[in-house]
Parts: C-alpha cells; sequence; structure tokens
C-alpha cells in the first residue's frame, strides 16, 4: 500500500513540489480541472518514468492500475478487440475448491507475517544485528590499536570495512587449530621487512676451518723427551734431571775453547763426546716432530685469523659472534705457545687445551648467520609468498590474542541465532506452502475461468443505465470482447464520449474483480481512478460512485484482491456521494484539495474531512452567527440552498413558497433575488428593509424552504452543528 507520494517538477507541479502523506486504504483528492489531478495518476502509473517523484510503499503492489486516458485507449477502445476479464464461475464445487485454497493461502500470509514480525521483534534479527555489531566495533578498534601503523600490510582489503573484517574474523575464529603463531613482537619486527622492497640475496658464510690434532701429537707434547740410556752419563743426567740444560749448553761447550760455559772450568775432550753422544737420532727425531708439528699447527692459527677477518664483518652475525671467534683464536694461540714450550723444554709434559667447546659456538654462530642470509635470499626470491604467510600469521596472533572475546560473544550470539535461523525455516515454510498454494489455485481457475459472465455483467449494468443501444460480446477463441449495436453491427467508433466513458469504467470495474489470465488472482492492487465522471451525465454520478464505495468496501476487507484506491475527481455530487456514504464508518476515507493559485499546483490535507462538506459547514456556521450582517447571511443562505437542493437533490427551492406574505415574502423574495444576481447583486433595498429583525427574518424563511421540501432533519442538523460550533 502507498503510503506518501512526492511530485516534483511535472507539468505544474514546482521544484519544490507536493508531498500528500498518511495515504489509507480508501483516498480521495478533490480539485477542479486543470489542478493536477491527471499529473497524479500519470505518476502513479509510471514511477520509474518519472524520476523527480517518488513513493513509499507499506508493501509493493502487485499491480498499480490507473483508470484514465490511457486505460480506455488501451482497453475500451470499441473499434478495437478488448482483452477479456476472467472471472469464476462453472462448477461450484471448483469453486468452492478455490475458495477453500485461497483462505489457506491467506491463512498462510497471515502466519508469515507475524513470523516476520517475530523476526523484527526483541531478541530477533535485530538483536542478533545489535549484537554482531557490537563485537564487530569491538574487535575493529582491537586491530587498530595494535596495527594501524601497518594497515596497509595486514588484514587485507577489510580495513576500511568494518563488517567485511567481522565477517572475515568469524571464519577465520571458527577454523582457527589452537596453534600458537608467532609472538607479536616477532611479527612487529618483521613488519618493516614486509613494508619496503624485496631485499637483495644475501651471500652464506663460509664454514669454520676444521682442524683436527691427533691423540699422536697430543701424546708426543704430554711425553718427556729425555736422551738415550745406554750410556753412563746418561745415567747421571736422568738423575740430575738435566738433560734439557745440557742439551742447551752443548752448543756452547763446542764454542768455549774447552771450558764449561756455565762453571768455566776444563772439560776434557771425552767428556764432551759422551755427553753428545746421549742425545741420539732418536732424540732428534722427536724434537724434529714437535717443530713440524708446531709449524703446522702456526699455519692454522694463521689460516684461522684469516677467515675470522673473513666474516666477522657479515651483517647476519649475531652480537655474540666475535666474542666466539675471538675465544678459539686465544686458544689456538694458547696451544701455539704450549707448543713453544716443550720445544724449550723437551723433557717438560704439555698438554693442549681442548677446542671443541669453542669450535662449537663459533660454528653455531655462523649456522645462525647462514640462516639469516638464507631467509634474507629467500625473502628475495619469495617476497610475495613469505609477505602473505607473515599476514596469515598476523590474522592467526590476533585471532590468539582475541580468542576470549570471541569466545563471550559466541556464547551470546548462539541462541540469538537459533531463534532468527528457526523464524527464517518458518518463513521459508510458509512462502514456500504460499506459492504452492497459488500454483493450484491457479491451475484450478484455468479449469473453471471465462470472460463470458463478465460480459453478461457489463452487459446488464450498461441496461439499467439506459444504455440498451450497444453491448459487449465475447469473441470465440481469442479471449477479447467486442462492442456491437442491438443491430449486431460492430460499434465502432460510433459511441458517445459518455457512452464510451461508462463502458470503460464498468470495464474497470470488472476487471478489478477478474483478471486478463485465465490463471491469474492476484491480490493486493493499488487501483488510481482519475476523473471517472468525464463526459458523464448527471445520472451516471449515483452509478459511477455506488462501484467506487464498492471499491472502498474491498479495499478496507483484509486479503482482499484491492489493497487501496485513490480517487481524483472534479465532480463535487460525485464527490459527496462516495464521501457521505462513509458517515460514521470506519475507516473514514482520507481527503485531499489540489488547487492551483498563480498556476502552480499545491495540496491541502484535509485529513478524514471533505473539502466540500468542510466548506458547507463553514456556511451554515455564518447562518447560525447570531452576529452576521444580513447582507452576509442571505448570500451565505443563498449558496446553501443553491448547493443542497439543486447540486444535491436536483430541486427547485423555491418551489412551494407561495403562500408567504408580509414581512416573509419580502425576505423570500431578498433570497430569491440573490439567487438571480449571484453574490455580486444587491438585496433591493426598496422591497427589504435591513433593519434590525432582518436577519431573523431571513432565518424564518430560510428555515420554512427546507420544512416545504421536507427536509427539516437536515435542517434542524445542520443548525445544531452550528450552534455547537458557535
Amino acid at each position: 500500500m502507498l503510503t506518501s507520494l512526492e511530485i516534483r517538477s511535472e507539468a505544474s507541479f514546482c521544484e519544490t513540489g507536493v508531498r500528500i502523506d498518511g495515504l489509507g486504504p480508501c483516498n480521495v483528492i478533490f480539485g477542479p480541472n486543470g489542478s493536477g489531478k491527471s499529473t497524479v495518476g500519470r505518476v502513479l502509473a509510471d514511477l520509474n518514468g518519472y524520476p523527480s517523484c517518488a513513493a513509499r510503499w507499506v508493501s509493493a503492489p502487485t499491480e498499480v492500475i490507473v483508470f484514465g486516458r490511457n486505460y480506455v485507449d488501451r482497453n475500451c477502445h470499441p473499434s478495437r478487440a478488448m482483452p477479456g476479464i476472467y472471472t469464476l464461475g462453472g462448477d461450484a464445487d471448483s469453486v468452492r475448491e478455490v475458495e477453500r485454497k485461497e483462505d489457506e493461502r491467506d491463512r498462510a500470509r497471515t502466519k508469515l507475517r507475524a513470523a516476520k514480525d517475530r523476526l523484527e521483534g526483541v531478541g530477533g534479527q535485530p538483536a542478533l544485528e545489535a549484537e554482531d555489531a557490537q563485537f564487530s566495533r569491538s574487535i575493529w578498534e582491537l586491530r587498530k590499536r595494535t596495527w594501524e601503523p601497518h594497515k596497509s600490510l595486514t588484514f587485507g582489503p577489510t580495513w576500511r570495512a568494518e563488517a567485511r573484517f567481522a565477517s572475515e574474523y568469524r571464519a577465520r575464529a571458527e577454523q582457527w587449530t589452537g596453534d600458537e603463531p608467532p609472538s607479536l613482537a616477532d611479527l612487529l619486527a618483521q613488519a618493516q621487512t614486509f613494508a619496503g622492497r624485496p631485499p637483495d640475496a644475501a651471500e652464506r658464510l663460509p664454514p669454520p676451518p676444521r682442524f683436527s690434532t691427533t691423540d699422536a701429537v697430543r701424546e708426543r707434547l704430554r711425553a718427556p723427551l729425555v736422551p738415550a740410556s745406554d750410556q753412563p752419563i746418561a745415567e747421571l743426567v736422568a738423575e740430575l734431571e738435566c738433560a734439557d740444560w745440557v742439551k742447551e749448553g752443548l752448543p756452547l761447550l763446542r764454542r768455549s775453547s774447552g771450558r764449561c760455559p756455565f762453571c768455566q772450568q776444563p772439560v776434557d775432550h771425552a767428556l764432551a763426546s759422551r755427553l753428545a753422544d746421549i742425545f741420539d737420532a732418536t732424540y732428534e727425531s722427536g724434537i724434529d716432530a714437535i717443530r713440524r708439528t708446531r709449524a703446522a699447527y702456526a699455519d692454522e692459527v694463521e689460516a684461522l685469523t684469516t677467515w675470522v677477518g673473513t666474516v666477522s664483518g657479515s651483517p647476519h652475525l649475531d652480537s655474540d659472534a666475535d666474542g666466539a671467534f675471538a675465544a678459539w683464536l686465544s686458544l689456538r694461540r694458547r696451544n701455539l705457545d704450549a707448543f713453544d714450550r716443550k720445544l724449550s723444554a723437551p723433557s717438560s709434559q704439555v698438554e693442549l687445551e681442548a677446542e671443541e667447546e669453542a669450535f662449537a659456538r663459533v660454528l653455531k654462530s655462523i649456522d645462525a648467520a647462514n640462516a639469516r642470509a638464507d631467509h634474507q635470499t629467500n625473502l628475495s626470491e619469495n617476497f610475495a609468498r613469505e609477505r602473505s604467510a607473515w599476514q596469515e600469521a598476523v590474522w592467526n596472533r590476533f585471532i590468539a590474542d582475541t580468542r576470549a572475546d570471541y569466545a563471550g560473544h559466541k556464547r551470546r550470539r548462539e541462541p540469538l541465532l537459533k531463534m532468527v535461523e528457526g523464524i527464517l525455516a518458518s518463513i521459508g515454510q510458509h512462502e514456500t506452502r504460499i506459492a504452492t498454494l497459488e500454483g493450484e489455485i491457479a491451475e484450478l481457475r484455468r479449469d473453471i475461468t471465462g470472460i463470458e459472465a463478465t460480459a453478461d455483467a457489463i452487459n446488464a449494468l450498461l441496461r439499467r443505465q439506459g444504455h440498451d443501444g450497444f453491448q459487449l460480446h465475447a469473441t470465440s477463441g481469442d479471449g477479447t470482447y467486442a462492442v456491437y449495436r442491438a443491430d449486431g453491427s460492430s460499434a465502432g467508433d460510433t459511441l458517445s464520449e459518455g457512452e464510451r466513458s461508462f463502458l470503460a469504467f464498468a470495464y474497470l470495474y470488472h476487471h478489478l474483480a477478474g483478471d486478463h489470465d485465465d490463471a491469474a488472482g492476484g491480490t493486493g492492487r493499488v487501483v488510481v481512478i482519475d476523473d471517472p465522471m468525464t463526459s458523464q451525465d448527471a445520472a451516471a454520478v449515483h452509478t459511477v460512485a455506488a462501484m467506487v464505495r464498492k471499491l472502498f468496501e474491498d479495499a478496507c476487507a483484509p486479503g482482499g484482491r484491492i489493497a487501496q484506491v485513490i480517487v481524483l475527481t472534479h465532480n463535487a455530487h460525485f464527490h459527496h456521494e462516495i464521501s457521505s456514504y462513509w458517515a460514521g464508518r470506519a475507516p473514514d476515507p482520507k481527503h485531499w484539495a489540489l488547487r492551483k493559485p498563480a498556476g502552480v499546483s499545491s495540496v491541502t490535507d484535509h485529513g478524514t474531512n471533505t473539502p466540500i462538506m468542510t466548506a458547507y459547514r463553514a456556511l451554515w456556521d455564518e447562518v447560525n452567527d447570531p452576529a452576521a450582517a444580513p447582507m452576509t447571511l442571505c448570500n451565505a443562505m443563498r449558496r446553501i440552498l443553491e448547493h443542497y437542493f439543486r447540486f444535491i437533490g436536483d430541486r427547485d427551492w423555491m418551489a412551494g413558497l407561495d403562500d408567504l406574505d408580509g414581512p416573509d415574502a419580502l425576505a423570500f423574495g431578498a433570497l430569491r433575488r440573490s439567487l438571480n444576481d449571484g453574490s455580486h447583486g444587491h438585496l433591493g433595498a426598496e422591497e427589504f428593509h435591513l433593519d434590525a429583525d432582518a436577519g431573523e427574518r431571513l432565518r424564518h424563511v430560510f428555515h420554512r424552504v427546507f420544512e416545504a421540501h421536507g427536509q427539516r432533519p437536515h435542517y434542524e442538523m445542520m443548525s445544531a452543528v452550528g450552534r455547537a460550533r458557535v
């Protein structure tokens, strides 16, 4: 049903336009010719064709039917075939079956409306939407709190769409496995990497050199190197434990001219020879082996120093790497010093420090650095994929951090969702049942509907109205009507405008009770009737008004084929006929008045008070006003008598008053003179003097007019209303 209509920038409606609010099932818009009524009808017939105009609906109608010039030309041109109107007939049992199914369909529609009301009620869709909106806002703000600086990187296209983000969040939260994602600190640290360009590929660091100090070397350094024991003096040297001192002194003895280099005593040649003999080839080979091992170890220390210099500048090394390198180098140098101590004192026992722990520490730093280098290279080669993986990790971290919030939301949401889903399922069942019933009704209608009954009904209506010179005939096979004269000839274009206009409205009336389709049975129609009295005489007023009143009754009945009727008319008599019938009934028709002052259409809302009756009552107010001037009083009475007896009752109000005499006769003459001269004449002072009693004499004669025509109840009713208003 239409609730409001706005018309702008069309015909006589200006850019500001008019707005008709509060439309009900029955509506009457009164306006003189040219005030804009036809424009209202055209707009309602094709709202899409008038973009500057707008309408609001309680629910969209199944059909909007506008009776006007276009409707008449399209459906009721006597020289063309008229579409047939299908109505129920035939087998009574089949008709009752259709009615039964229509009742069932209407009950299903009532249940459907109730289900939709529950859906929109407390605990229904609004509550679910409110819970979703509150949670959406909550997680939206939580996300911004942490990730606002990185919004171009995180959460994809949902940054600017709160509802979309919430939907994505729920889907991911339901699928979350509970695996612990990377920490928030790590993810934030990686954000800078993914905010820029892909990094260059990184070079891996060479592995640390691997040195192997054999057990034999360690044993050689650990074992004392002593002279040969097969010489007598060797026992003395061993007992004195001075082999290293003796060995050191032999070269000096050779250069000291037979004197001991330490005590300067003479040493014979034989003693010097025996001392030299105890340091045999075995001893010397042991010394040489230590020297060679020491030289090799020194080369390794040099290689290690070079390697450290090569890798120590790498950006991938952690802060502990330099300490690990220094500790390993220091250990190696201490071991090199141990070789020197062994060479200076071959009989001493020297232990090399184990370097496994130092090497493991260095290797750990190198492995970590290479892992970072590999990660950078992987980023360089697979930047998009790695960024995507990081973004997924951000999602998972956010879900993990807000899991408690989601759990609370889910506890609140599930009962609401269950209720809404149950109601939606019920709505779906009702809609399915309604569709099934409508299909069954349509199928039954095809078997029992026809166009002949409508033609008979229209012809009967034409005869009652006195149009017996033509009638409708259903043509065979094509579902249309043709108009024929009484002699059987085609009416063609010979119908008068009045005949054609009445035929068109009779056709509309029965069209609204039937359909152009033999299977249709539509309800919820909106009917707009634009000046149905055009070109019709006064005799048609009562018949057309009776049909309109029946349409009003149909519109007020729940579940009927008509949801709303809007009548546009300029005919005051017709307006009175369709409005006065509803006095005391509910709901009263809504009334508006269209005017076109200064060439621009405007509308006035009169509620349930008709514009015509409002003006009529105003005239009675003047008659009942004791202070009204005689000239004003006479003019008001003249207009009441003219309206009530001539325009509505079609009577001569002056008839039957020939027995008046004296002052009453003069007052009657003044009223008659006012009627003949109109509102711009004069009362005729030579016949009727405007003294202090003139008003009462006019009222007395005015009363006599109503009594003479048997209209005393109307006079008393309007006088009582007037006194109450005064």
